[in-house]
């Protein structure tokens, strides 16, 4: 399989990419003459044009095996980057940065990599204690949100909160207040 990979704000992205009749040999609505194409996730397709690309951060096209994944959990959703806006934050302070909504990619990928088995990764970090950054639209404005299951948080989590300047973000203040005592 052939992977076209793209610089993002927050990291590295992998769309499929297809050259060859056989690339396409499961897609009968792709014709050759199309080719070469890139493949969303839901079999969605667009021509691949190289200029264009490159104005819109590809890098590379790479090639692995059909059971190997394009790109690390790393390469996508960065731990501890200093760009942190949106993602997950573990209950020893580390962020997984995942862009205002990358959030079930990223905790599918988080899950995978700590080895967590679940059916619905964000449920999954959410039951262990991870808070979720992330932002909801108030009349035109992205406004940062802080999610937590239980609204207890650790004392690692508050200290991050803190760094990033999330001290006062919606129920901040109370969460932390309430998990002082635990700390």
């Amino acid at each position: 399989m052939k992977y076209a990979i793209y610089k993002n704000k927050i990291g590295l992205r992998a769309v499929e990419y297809a050259d060859t009749k056989e690339a396409i040999k499961d897609l009968p609505y792709i014709k050759e003459s199309y080719l070469p194409v890139i493949i969303n996730r839901m079999g969605g397709y667009t021509s691949f044009n190289l200029e264009y690309e490159k104005e819109h951060g590809f890098i590379e096209i790479i090639e692995i095996k059909e059971d190997e994944e394009p790109l690390t959990r790393e390469q996508r959703y960065p731990k501890n980057s200093k760009e942190f806006e949106y993602g997950w934050i573990s209950p020893e302070g580390d962020t997984y940065n995942t862009g205002h909504e990358g959030h079930s990619w990223a905790a599918e990928a988080i899950c995978k990599e700590l080895e967590f088995y679940s059916y619905n990764g964000e449920k999954e970090l959410e039951d262990r204690g991870w808070i979720k950054v992330t932002g909801s639209w108030n009349n035109g404005i992205l406004e940062k949100a802080v999610y937590v299951q239980d609204l207890y948080i650790t004392k690692k989590q508050a200290d991050t909160l803190y760094d990033l300047g999330l001290w006062e973000v919606s129920y901040v203040p109370s969460m932390i207040r309430r998990s002082e005592n635990t700390w």
